[in-house]
């Protein structure tokens, strides 16, 4: 039999977890007819502004560029490339303000990071590592700290779309789908709640078909989820509730006949990828073609891209195309798009749009 002190343990670890996984809210839906539109029919004659960019020689040296990702807030300019640590620059200029971070396993050490936005006012942004699962917050006077992360014992990939204070709203498995799930931790108690189930009817039931990316702008009470082989973009409230659903009609989906095949992934064509969360507007990155076919316009030096453009309620605005491919952020302020292009030794494109 359990002794009095080791049964009285037990309860308090189930407790604990029937306490960190608890969700009162009702499970939002985006099957409802009314909520999906046909691009064509809400903006037939979307203009294509053709974008020329100026390639930037910044003062200090970009390295290794795959993997690579950027990140603008009010006057910051931050950049992620694989096997580095995190490069901080003071914008509209362009000026390197310092590394921050380092790879590996020590203290504000990474491995796999990730950039995350937050609507803290003196946060630049957090550094998610989707490999130990650890966080880290860089903040506006430039100093770095290690962070509380609620995913430390939790498996999984997650996209997580915004950081602020006790709340976080993220996008990651579950199940045979992927969830946009919001966890707020408060008085050491976590609660985590599923908001929306990202899986499309008619479609193959494997996570890996629904992966995206997630942004959040809190001061209009929205998200916007773009899916990655599916040309597909969900406008929702933060409580989850499904606003707008945009469907592009006649372009392809996730291929069955890829799954379970080595670099099976690879042979779908890829839609959306890096999304730019503005104050006015949300910019989200648009390839669609299959990496090999990107690969082979390389080799020819053939080099674009798109970013389309829409107000935070689904209506689309315009749509830019770039004269360099590659990761890509937008800075709203000062009205610029940077990009790194793997094709380059001096890799940072900017370009005007207002």
């Amino acid at each position: 039999m359990l002794s009095k002190k080791k049964y009285l343990r037990y309860l308090f670890i189930i407790l604990l977890l029937i306490s960190s996984f608890s969700c009162k809210k009702e499970r939002n839906k985006q099957n409802s007819d009314s909520q999906y539109v046909s691009y064509d029919k809400i903006f037939p004659n979307v203009d294509i502004i053709n974008l020329e960019g100026e390639q930037l020689i910044t003062d200090t040296v970009i390295f290794r560029v795959s993997g690579g990702q950027l990140l603008v807030k009010d006057n910051f300019l931050v950049i992620k490339t694989q096997g580095e640590p995190i490069m901080l620059f003071q914008l509209p200029e362009v000026r390197f303000l310092g590394y921050k971070g380092g790879v590996g396993n020590g203290p504000k050490e990474f491995i796999h990071p990730t950039l995350v936005s937050s609507s803290d006012e003196d946060v630049i942004c957090y550094v998610y590592d989707d490999m130990v699962r650890s966080l880290f917050k860089l903040y506006k006077n430039e100093k770095f700290f290690s962070s509380f992360s609620p995913f430390k014992n939790e498996i999984g990939t997650r996209s997580i779309g915004d950081i602020s204070q006790n709340k976080f709203l993220y996008a990651n498995m579950s199940n045979a789908s992927i969830a946009i799930t919001e966890k707020v931790i408060e008085k050491q108690k976590v609660e985590t709640c599923e908001l929306l189930q990202l899986t499309l009817p008619s479609e193959p039931e494997r996570w890996y078909c629904y992966i995206g990316n997630l942004s959040v702008n809190k001061k209009k009470d929205r998200m916007v989820f773009a899916y990655k082989y599916y040309k597909k973009i969900i406008f929702l409230k933060l409580s989850g509730e499904v606003i707008r659903v945009i469907d592009f009609p006649n372009t392809p989906g996730f291929d069955e006949k890829t799954i379970g095949v080595g670099d099976g992934l690879d042979m779908n064509v890829s839609h959306y990828s890096e999304i730019s969360a503005g104050d006015k507007s949300v910019y989200i990155s648009y390839s669609g073609r299959k990496p090999e076919d990107i690969r082979k316009e390389l080799e020819s030096n053939i080099y674009y891209g798109y970013i389309e453009q829409y107000d935070w309620d689904g209506n689309p605005e315009q749509t830019f195309k770039i004269d360099r491919f590659g990761f890509s952020t937008v800075d709203e302020k000062h009205g610029y798009i940077y990009t790194l292009s793997s094709a380059f030794d001096d890799p940072l494109f900017r370009y005007k749009f207002k």
